[in-house]
């Protein structure tokens, strides 16, 4: 009988340990000088397509508009949108009933410029390409679309300023601050 206890066991905590190791392994983690991916989300315009432009540095933004972290940081680039004109933002959110003109509302500048974009996109499909990601998460890529950095969280003021003049030395060292 406790030979049989044992088999069981070790069976129930070798299966525990195949499943966590399943879920932590189901979305790669982005490292730094990682290319970043090509995907489609739904736009204002219907699909567009989410590419890095070899003229300016990249932002992609998950975001969810009800988050108060996410909140502040959109409210803080669009305060300062004036002055990253060389960057390309992507703000990706999973909430379908995005956008709407209570949020949109909140973003004036953002919502007018010519080099920011809101779309919608499932949550799974964007963790299969950036890895696992917290509301919000920022992705900055550099004109040749490696990934510069990734932010959990909230982004202050200053770093949100700097973002255009950040660069990737190839290595997996921390990136250049402004």
């Amino acid at each position: 009988m406790p030979g049989k206890i044992f088999y069981y066991l070790s069976f129930g905590i070798l299966g525990v340990f195949l499943a966590l190791m399943l879920h932590f392994t189901k979305y790669q983690r982005m490292n730094p000088g990682a290319k970043m991916p090509d995907l489609i989300f739904e736009g204002k315009m219907g699909k567009e397509y989410l590419v890095h432009d070899s003229t300016m540095t990249t932002v992609i933004v998950w975001f969810h508009p009800d988050c108060e972290h996410c909140l502040y940081q959109l409210t803080q680039i669009n305060a300062h949108i004036d002055v990253l004109s060389n960057t390309k933002f992507f703000f990706l959110t999973a909430d379908k009933n995005f956008p709407s003109t209570r949020h949109l509302g909140l973003w004036p500048n953002l919502t007018s410029a010519g080099h920011v974009r809101f779309g919608i996109l499932d949550r799974e499909r964007f963790m299969a390409s950036f890895g696992k990601v917290i509301t919000p998460t920022t992705f900055i890529f550099d004109r040749q679309g490696h990934l510069i950095e990734k932010i959990f969280g909230e982004v202050k003021k200053k770093n949100s300023v700097c973002t255009g003049q950040r660069k990737y030395s190839g290595t997996r060292q921390k990136p250049q601050r402004c």
